[in-house]
């Protein structure tokens, strides 16, 4: 018994490191693409325009302003009967992206000019100025960089007025700084942008809110100190007072992404179960599955990614979230029915983390899940591995009726592809399926007929030392052994 407990041990150390090793990948796979598609920067087009995560207005039906207009706007900011005009025609111009934005910064004199009127004391010119600064900073790295030096003072320090349109237009202004790089990360840091945008989550007006997270998701998405430092700052109590039953959906969503970011340390996961925070995205996902529509992926996408971080730390974390959220698991299969690809990685991405511990599990196996997970082995290379994941979760706890319950699905039949790919990590979570399978049932015949055998021997050649060598001790273990024997 001992013996056969460090074998099984063995076997969880290696999918554990498998699953590490995929989730950084997946992790920094998934940061880029969210910096590339969707939050990363916003261009404001119209006054009414507020888009929340992957939404940048493009439907404007600005028309668009000749860079002889601009030079015209430029020179027109020394009138002050004309600034006002002006401002507002630069707004236009630069959200037609990086010709105006770099034709406007190349001009002589256009940036000094634009911060001399941000620091006028007149609150309209300020938030004209901030808007154009918004723009200019919704484009490339130099640019905004250049502009960053020049108004985050300002800015941040507008982020305390009494103004509600000035706050809401600079948190926007610097949500864009802060998503552009590290380097920008790090100056807003330095000028003290925390404390007051942390302190506009508790602000009367939506817009504030709403640009207030957006910013500080962005602060977060950078390296393990900033998420420290913004926990430190006590925002989780600010973003969590912001979740209830009845708040705007938009905000749940602005708050939801911020969250999401925080949990993507490996250091975090215990302080924001404790927090309250899981608790509180768990009775979201609930809520919001009871939804006629399943399919609202704009809200779906963060709360999923969070759960997913936070339970792919220690597995007792998942074990407290089930007992206390019984219709977690039967809420969370719901979303495998999303009529969009990236739901449904999320969701398996969160089932394969929570399915390393022994008691999830089995209510997984109780539930219908198993056929679910073995349909999406047939599915795109993301999708197939969480779900791969997440059986080979299951099959490591060496219980032989979960064993039986997924060669009733067909598993073992799902699984044979994986070795024939060209990628070693398929091909590993795959050998550590079958060994973990072979060892709990005979289920060699089953490997056979769906040609297992004839997939699994070019292995014993392969460049990969480790598969090598797995394929090696499978083969002599269950199948060539036999051979000898009647030999």
């Amino acid at each position: 018994m001992e013996r056969k407990q460090q074998h099984k041990k063995g076997h969880q150390k290696a999918v554990t490191d498998l699953r590490k090793k995929w989730k950084a990948e997946s992790l920094a796979l998934s940061k880029e693409k969210r910096s590339q598609l969707l939050d990363a920067k916003r261009i404001r087009h119209s006054p009414a325009a507020s888009p929340t995560h992957g939404d940048t207005d493009d439907e404007s039906t600005d028309d668009n302003v000749s860079l002889v207009q601009v030079d015209k706007a430029i020179e027109d900011m020394k009138n002050k009967s004309e600034r006002i005009g002006a401002l507002k025609l630069l707004q236009r111009a630069l959200a037609q992206g990086s010709l105006v934005i770099d034709h406007f910064m190349a001009y002589d004199g256009a940036l000094d000019r634009l911060v001399g009127l941000l620091s006028d004391s007149d609150a309209e010119l300020q938030i004209e100025c901030v808007w154009c600064v918004a723009n200019i900073t919704a484009g490339e790295h130099e640019a905004t960089l250049r502009v960053a030096k020049s108004t985050a003072p300002y800015m941040v320090t507008y982020l305390s007025s009494d103004n509600h349109n000035l706050q809401e237009q600079c948190a926007w202004a610097l949500g864009n700084i802060a998503g552009d790089s590290e380097e920008c990360r790090d100056l807003l840091i330095s000028h003290g942008i925390v404390p007051p945008l942390i302190a506009l989550l508790k602000s009367p007006d939506s817009g504030c809110i709403k640009n207030s997270a957006f910013a500080l998701s962005n602060l977060a998405r950078g390296s393990n100190e900033k998420r420290a430092l913004l926990l430190g700052a006590g925002i989780l109590e600010s973003l969590l007072s912001l979740l209830s039953e009845n708040c705007v959906e938009d905000i749940v969503t602005e708050v939801s992404w911020v969250l999401s970011y925080l949990s993507s340390s490996t250091e975090n996961e215990t302080q924001l179960y404790n927090s309250g925070a899981v608790s509180k995205m768990v009775d979201q996902l609930i809520i919001h599955s009871k939804d006629e529509d399943l399919h609202n992926n704009v809200l779906a996408t963060p709360v999923l990614r969070f759960l997913g971080n936070v339970f792919s730390g220690p597995d007792e974390l998942s074990e407290r979230a089930c007992a206390e959220h019984p219709t977690l698991l039967t809420t969370i299969a719901k979303f495998l029915c999303s009529n969009h690809r990236h739901v449904i990685k999320e969701t398996l991405w969160l089932l394969s983390n929570i399915s390393a511990d022994f008691k999830v599990c089995k209510e997984i196996v109780a539930s219908d899940l198993i056929e679910k997970l073995v349909k999406h082995l047939s599915s795109s290379y993301e999708i197939k591995m969480e779900a791969a994941y997440c059986l080979c979760h299951i099959a490591i706890h060496q219980q032989k009726d979960w064993a039986e319950a997924m060669l009733e699905k067909q598993a073992v039949k799902a699984f044979v592809p994986f070795l024939k790919s060209h990628d070693g990590e398929e091909i590993h979570v795959a050998l550590t399926y079958f060994e973990a399978m072979f060892r709990i049932l005979n289920c060699t015949k089953q490997f056979e007929d769906a040609g297992g055998l004839s997939c699994i021997e070019p292995l014993e050649y392969h460049k990969d030392e480790n598969i090598k060598a797995v394929t090696n001790d499978l083969l002599e273990k269950y199948f060539y052994k036999e051979e000898a024997t009647s030999g």
